[in-house]
């Protein structure tokens, strides 16, 4: 069965610490009570788990691209000496 819209998004508050404390303290007694409501729980934390991991890998092959156009060309030498400068202070 499908989670319910609202599940999702309590979900989505729940996980991200948007809940006040007495919502947090319902949707606790419900995650006690709700085994199908704990599986979705689990589910999402392994979707945004997912997205952050995706995310990372994403923005790692942005730097490595842009470190390799900084310093492969070799009009951009001046430039690289100082930066390199710095790091070897």
């Amino acid at each position: 069965m499908r989670a319910s819209l609202t599940d999702i998004h309590a979900i989505e508050q729940f996980l991200t610490g948007r809940l006040s404390p007495e919502d947090r303290l319902v949707f606790e007694a419900r995650l006690l009570t709700q085994p199908a409501l704990q599986r979705n729980v689990l589910l999402q934390q392994k979707i945004q788990a997912a997205a952050v991991a995706f995310g990372r890998h994403q923005l790692k092959q942005q730097l490595k691209a842009v470190h390799q156009d900084l310093f492969s060309h070799p009009r951009k030498r001046l430039w690289q000496q100082r930066i390199l400068h710095y790091f070897n202070q």
